[in-house]
């Protein structure tokens, strides 16, 4: 069976299943489906497939990473597909199939905010990030959102990841720390805004 295939069940499971924590006994049968998907699916992520783009490869990374969460599966198998992110994204990048920013940083996100990451994969996502800009990003976009998210999340839940970054990619995340983020859906002239601005005076 194909992986689209494959992840299009998967996907339709934990839809019917989104939060599998509170269903009472374990739902063996899903991780069953789960860990069955995980080893057909890794035979066939080692090069891209006709049509298939890198982003599109980091899309379904990503449903499958949210897949494994949901189900509060972390399977030490789930290794080899960071792996996969770690060796053959670059290689995927050197043959020209260059990763776009909003792709990495999705992915990077999700793995960081799922806690099914490695500090070599996220090295490679923000390293492809790092290619655009930041002057290109503007201050309410979701993408500097995540970005800030990243850089939290490394900071003071991923101590061994921040220690593994290369100079480039510190340094791209204290940028981003420095960065002012717009939320245009958040109010500010509320009471608790007032006291808090007399407080901080």
């Amino acid at each position: 069976m194909a992986a689209a295939a494959l992840l299009h069940i998967v996907t339709e499971r934990a839809g019917c299943k989104a939060d599998l924590g509170t269903v009472p006994g374990k739902p063996y049968s899903f991780a069953l489906l789960l860990l069955v998907f995980l080893e057909e699916y890794l035979k066939m992520i080692e090069t891209l497939r006709d049509g298939e783009t890198i982003s599109d490869r980091a899309a379904e990374l990503r449903e499958v990473l949210l897949c494994f969460h949901r189900a509060g599966l972390a399977p030490d198998r789930l290794r080899l597909l960071y792996s996969h992110i770690e060796r053959d994204f670059p290689r995927f990048e050197a043959a020209g199939a260059l990763l776009p920013m909003p792709s990495a940083v999705s992915l990077c996100h999700t793995m960081l905010a799922t806690g099914l990451s490695s500090s070599g994969a996220v090295t490679v996502l923000l390293r492809s990030a790092l290619r655009e800009p930041l002057i290109h990003v503007v201050d309410d976009s979701q993408e500097l959102r995540m970005l800030k998210t990243i850089e939290m999340l490394i900071r003071l839940d991923f101590l061994y990841t921040q220690e593994q970054l290369p100079p480039e990619v510190t340094e791209y995340l204290s940028v981003v720390r420095n960065l002012r983020f717009y939320d245009r859906e958040l109010r500010r002239d509320t009471p608790l805004s007032y006291q808090m601005a007399f407080f901080l005076r």
